[in-house]
């Protein structure tokens, strides 16, 4: 109801009913009845910053909260390697080599994402979150291979 006065108040403006007002002048006061704020203001830029530091603050903590988990299963899986006798351990060194360097991977990626989250912080860049955002998924989804992996050595083994 208000947008609709609005409009009408600037389409009678532009009529000429007010005629000492310059034209961007009316135009500015139609822009603020219909409260538009521009795609320039402090309020939309604002917004947006607010959410892409909220995202980056996401992907720092997600980050790093998977490389710590990713380092401790890297960590038992180190430990239980060197837990058997020099002989069994050619027997089982490709098992546990094949679990270590996804693990690994997963690992790099995870700090990839937290790494590109304080650049993005740092430098407001999109090109930063997107980096983020693609590492963190790839960290995932090696974390499932490597769970799928686990469970596929466990039951080959029973």
């Amino acid at each position: 109801m208000a947008h609709a006065q609005a409009r009408e108040g600037g389409l009678a403006a532009s009529q000429g009913e007010e005629p000492g007002a310059p034209t961007t002048l009316r135009a500015l006061v139609l822009l603020k009845a219909l409260d538009f704020e521009g795609p320039f203001s402090v309020e939309a830029t604002g917004g947006m910053a607010e959410s892409a530091s909220h995202l980056s603050d996401q992907l720092l903590a997600g980050g790093t909260a998977l490389a710590g988990l990713i380092l401790v299963f890297l960590g038992i899986t180190l430990t239980s390697y060197e837990a058997y006798d020099a002989p069994q351990q050619g027997s089982v060194r490709y098992k546990y080599q094949r679990r270590a360097v996804i693990a690994f991977l997963g690992f790099a990626c995870s700090l990839v994402a937290a790494a590109s989250a304080v650049a993005a912080t740092l430098g407001a860049s999109s090109c930063w979150e997107m980096t983020g955002l693609t590492s963190l998924g790839l960290a995932l989804f090696l974390t499932g291979v490597l769970a799928a992996v686990v469970v596929a050595d466990f039951w080959q083994w029973r």
